[in-house]
């Protein structure tokens, strides 16, 4: 998997603490790219 992830648009770091943490992370990266 790790080749594929080096190709990504995105990136996420993920770090300790509540999932929904993350999941804002990934959401606001995105609306970011588009």
């Amino acid at each position: 998997r790790a080749p594929f992830y080096g190709e990504a648009p995105i990136r996420i770091m993920s770090e300790n603490g509540p999932h929904a943490e993350t999941a804002r992370a990934i959401i606001e990266a995105i609306d970011q790219w588009l």
